[in-house]
Protein backbone atom coordinates (compact mmCIF):
# COMPACT_ATOMS: atom_id res chain seq x y z
CA UNK A 1 0.00 0.00 0.00
CA UNK A 2 1.16 3.51 -0.82
CA UNK A 3 1.74 5.84 2.12
CA UNK A 4 0.88 9.48 1.43
CA UNK A 5 0.74 12.67 3.49
CA UNK A 6 -2.10 15.14 3.91
CA UNK A 7 -3.12 18.09 6.05
CA UNK A 8 -4.85 16.39 9.03
CA UNK A 9 -7.64 18.99 8.92
CA UNK A 10 -8.67 17.61 5.52
CA UNK A 11 -9.46 14.16 6.94
CA UNK A 12 -13.15 13.86 7.75
CA UNK A 13 -14.24 12.11 10.95
CA UNK A 14 -17.73 10.60 10.71
CA UNK A 15 -19.97 8.41 12.85
CA UNK A 16 -17.37 7.49 15.44
CA UNK A 17 -18.59 6.68 18.96
CA UNK A 18 -15.29 7.08 20.72
CA UNK A 19 -15.23 10.36 22.66
CA UNK A 20 -12.30 9.84 25.06
CA UNK A 21 -8.91 9.61 23.33
CA UNK A 22 -6.83 9.78 26.51
CA UNK A 23 -3.66 11.82 26.82
CA UNK A 24 -1.84 12.42 23.53
CA UNK A 25 1.34 13.77 25.11
CA UNK A 26 3.40 10.57 24.97
CA UNK A 27 2.22 9.92 21.40
CA UNK A 28 3.16 13.45 20.36
CA UNK A 29 6.59 13.05 22.00
CA UNK A 30 7.09 9.81 20.06
CA UNK A 31 6.08 11.42 16.77
CA UNK A 32 8.41 14.37 17.38
CA UNK A 33 11.30 12.03 18.15
CA UNK A 34 10.77 9.16 15.69
CA UNK A 35 8.18 10.44 13.25
CA UNK A 36 4.76 8.91 12.61
CA UNK A 37 5.61 5.21 12.46
CA UNK A 38 2.15 3.95 11.54
CA UNK A 39 -0.09 5.69 8.99
CA UNK A 40 -3.77 6.22 9.62
CA UNK A 41 -6.31 4.44 7.40
CA UNK A 42 -8.86 6.37 5.34
CA UNK A 43 -11.45 5.53 2.70
CA UNK A 44 -13.17 7.57 0.00
CA UNK A 45 -16.71 8.82 0.55
CA UNK A 46 -17.57 10.98 -2.43
CA UNK A 47 -14.90 13.68 -2.51
CA UNK A 48 -14.02 13.20 1.16
CA UNK A 49 -11.25 11.17 2.75
CA UNK A 50 -12.95 9.63 5.77
CA UNK A 51 -11.05 8.30 8.77
CA UNK A 52 -11.30 4.55 9.34
CA UNK A 53 -8.66 4.03 12.04
CA UNK A 54 -5.93 6.05 13.72
CA UNK A 55 -7.84 8.91 15.35
CA UNK A 56 -5.25 9.42 18.11
CA UNK A 57 -2.46 9.70 15.52
CA UNK A 58 -4.58 12.10 13.49
CA UNK A 59 -5.30 14.30 16.52
CA UNK A 60 -1.65 14.24 17.58
CA UNK A 61 -0.55 15.45 14.12
CA UNK A 62 -3.22 18.15 14.23
CA UNK A 63 -1.90 19.39 17.56
CA UNK A 64 1.68 19.27 16.28
CA UNK A 65 0.60 21.13 13.15
CA UNK A 66 2.28 18.62 10.84
CA UNK A 67 1.02 16.51 7.90
CA UNK A 68 -0.39 13.09 8.77
CA UNK A 69 0.66 9.94 6.94
CA UNK A 70 -2.19 7.84 5.59
CA UNK A 71 -3.06 4.85 3.43
CA UNK A 72 -6.16 4.84 1.25
CA UNK A 73 -8.39 1.75 1.44
CA UNK A 74 -10.94 2.46 -1.27
CA UNK A 75 -12.03 -1.18 -1.37
CA UNK A 76 -13.38 -1.17 2.19
CA UNK A 77 -17.10 -1.63 2.62
CA UNK A 78 -18.96 0.26 5.34
CA UNK A 79 -18.98 -2.88 7.49
CA UNK A 80 -15.25 -3.53 6.99
CA UNK A 81 -14.48 0.07 7.91
CA UNK A 82 -16.60 -0.30 11.05
CA UNK A 83 -14.80 -3.52 12.03
CA UNK A 84 -11.38 -1.86 11.61
CA UNK A 85 -12.43 1.03 13.85
CA UNK A 86 -13.90 -1.30 16.48
CA UNK A 87 -10.82 -3.52 16.52
CA UNK A 88 -8.63 -0.48 16.99
CA UNK A 89 -10.72 0.60 19.97
CA UNK A 90 -10.78 -2.82 21.65
CA UNK A 91 -7.14 -3.75 20.95
CA UNK A 92 -5.48 -0.70 22.50
CA UNK A 93 -2.96 -1.91 25.07
CA UNK A 94 -3.40 1.05 27.41
CA UNK A 95 -7.10 0.48 27.98
CA UNK A 96 -8.15 -0.26 31.55
CA UNK A 97 -10.50 -3.23 32.15
CA UNK A 98 -13.42 -0.80 32.39
CA UNK A 99 -12.50 1.06 29.20
CA UNK A 100 -11.97 -2.16 27.27
CA UNK A 101 -15.29 -3.56 28.49
CA UNK A 102 -17.11 -0.39 27.44
CA UNK A 103 -15.39 -0.49 24.03
CA UNK A 104 -16.45 -4.10 23.44
CA UNK A 105 -20.02 -3.38 24.58
CA UNK A 106 -20.11 -0.37 22.25
CA UNK A 107 -18.79 -2.55 19.42
CA UNK A 108 -21.49 -5.16 20.03
CA UNK A 109 -24.25 -2.55 20.11
CA UNK A 110 -23.04 -0.91 16.90
CA UNK A 111 -22.79 -4.25 15.11
CA UNK A 112 -26.30 -5.16 16.30
CA UNK A 113 -27.56 -1.88 14.88
CA UNK A 114 -25.68 -2.41 11.60
CA UNK A 115 -27.18 -5.88 11.18
CA UNK A 116 -30.63 -5.00 12.54
CA UNK A 117 -32.42 -5.87 9.30
CA UNK A 118 -30.97 -9.31 8.81
CA UNK A 119 -33.39 -12.23 9.42
CA UNK A 120 -31.30 -13.85 12.16
CA UNK A 121 -30.60 -11.60 15.20
CA UNK A 122 -26.98 -10.56 15.75
CA UNK A 123 -25.45 -12.28 18.78
CA UNK A 124 -22.51 -11.82 21.13
CA UNK A 125 -20.92 -14.81 19.40
CA UNK A 126 -21.12 -12.96 16.06
CA UNK A 127 -19.42 -9.94 17.63
CA UNK A 128 -16.70 -12.17 19.07
CA UNK A 129 -15.93 -13.58 15.61
CA UNK A 130 -15.74 -10.12 14.03
CA UNK A 131 -13.41 -8.79 16.74
CA UNK A 132 -11.26 -11.91 16.91
CA UNK A 133 -12.23 -12.59 20.53
CA UNK A 134 -13.67 -15.57 22.36
CA UNK A 135 -17.38 -15.74 23.14
CA UNK A 136 -16.54 -15.67 26.86
CA UNK A 137 -14.44 -12.49 26.45
CA UNK A 138 -17.33 -10.61 24.85
CA UNK A 139 -19.89 -11.90 27.37
CA UNK A 140 -17.59 -11.01 30.27
CA UNK A 141 -16.87 -7.55 28.86
CA UNK A 142 -20.56 -6.73 28.49
CA UNK A 143 -21.16 -7.84 32.07
CA UNK A 144 -18.29 -5.64 33.30
CA UNK A 145 -19.60 -2.69 31.26
CA UNK A 146 -22.94 -2.97 33.03
CA UNK A 147 -21.09 -2.89 36.36
CA UNK A 148 -19.24 0.24 35.20
CA UNK A 149 -22.63 1.86 34.57
CA UNK A 150 -23.71 0.99 38.12
CA UNK A 151 -20.70 2.95 39.42
CA UNK A 152 -21.18 5.91 37.06
CA UNK A 153 -22.94 8.13 39.64
CA UNK A 154 -20.98 7.15 42.74
CA UNK A 155 -17.99 9.47 42.38
CA UNK A 156 -15.69 6.48 41.88
CA UNK A 157 -13.52 6.21 38.78
CA UNK A 158 -13.95 2.72 37.29
CA UNK A 159 -11.17 3.34 34.76
CA UNK A 160 -8.60 3.29 37.58
CA UNK A 161 -9.82 -0.01 39.05
CA UNK A 162 -8.68 -3.55 38.47
CA UNK A 163 -11.35 -5.92 37.20
CA UNK A 164 -11.68 -7.54 40.63
CA UNK A 165 -12.01 -4.21 42.45
CA UNK A 166 -14.50 -2.95 39.88
CA UNK A 167 -16.77 -5.94 40.33
CA UNK A 168 -16.57 -5.78 44.12
CA UNK A 169 -17.43 -2.06 44.10
CA UNK A 170 -20.30 -2.67 41.68
CA UNK A 171 -21.74 -5.37 43.94
CA UNK A 172 -21.55 -3.07 46.98
CA UNK A 173 -23.08 -0.18 45.06
CA UNK A 174 -25.87 -2.36 43.71
CA UNK A 175 -26.64 -3.59 47.23
CA UNK A 176 -26.77 -0.02 48.55
CA UNK A 177 -29.04 1.01 45.67
CA UNK A 178 -31.44 -1.83 46.50
CA UNK A 179 -31.43 -0.82 50.18
CA UNK A 180 -32.14 2.81 49.27
CA UNK A 181 -35.06 1.73 47.11
CA UNK A 182 -36.43 -0.34 50.01
CA UNK A 183 -36.08 2.64 52.36
CA UNK A 184 -37.75 4.94 49.85
CA UNK A 185 -40.62 2.47 49.45
CA UNK A 186 -41.00 2.19 53.24
CA UNK A 187 -41.08 5.99 53.61
CA UNK A 188 -43.79 6.26 50.95
CA UNK A 189 -45.82 3.53 52.65
CA UNK A 190 -45.47 5.26 56.03
CA UNK A 191 -46.58 8.58 54.54
CA UNK A 192 -49.59 6.94 52.96
CA UNK A 193 -50.43 5.26 56.29
CA UNK A 194 -50.18 8.55 58.17
CA UNK A 195 -52.43 10.27 55.65
CA UNK A 196 -55.00 7.47 56.03
CA UNK A 197 -55.00 7.87 59.82
CA UNK A 198 -55.41 11.62 59.45
CA UNK A 199 -58.38 11.18 57.13
CA UNK A 200 -60.03 8.81 59.64
CA UNK A 201 -59.56 11.41 62.35
CA UNK A 202 -61.27 14.07 60.27
CA UNK A 203 -64.21 11.78 59.53
CA UNK A 204 -65.40 11.08 56.03
CA UNK A 205 -68.99 10.05 56.68
CA UNK A 206 -71.83 10.26 59.23
CA UNK A 207 -72.02 6.62 60.27
CA UNK A 208 -70.83 5.94 63.81
CA UNK A 209 -69.82 2.39 62.96
CA UNK A 210 -67.37 3.63 60.28
CA UNK A 211 -63.83 4.00 61.50
CA UNK A 212 -63.42 7.32 59.75
CA UNK A 213 -65.96 8.92 62.09
CA UNK A 214 -64.11 8.00 65.26
CA UNK A 215 -62.50 10.85 67.19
Amino acid sequence: MIVREIDPDKVVIKNRQRSELGSLESLKDSIKKFGQLHPITVRKDGDDLVLVSGERRLRACQQLNIPVKYVLRSELTELEALILELRENTDRKELSPAERALAIKDAHERLCKFHAKRPKPWTQSDTAKELGLSDASVSDAISIAEEVNILSNTGLDPTKMTQTALRAAARRTSKVQRLLKDVEKAVVNNQQGAEAVERRGEGCCKYSWCGCAIG
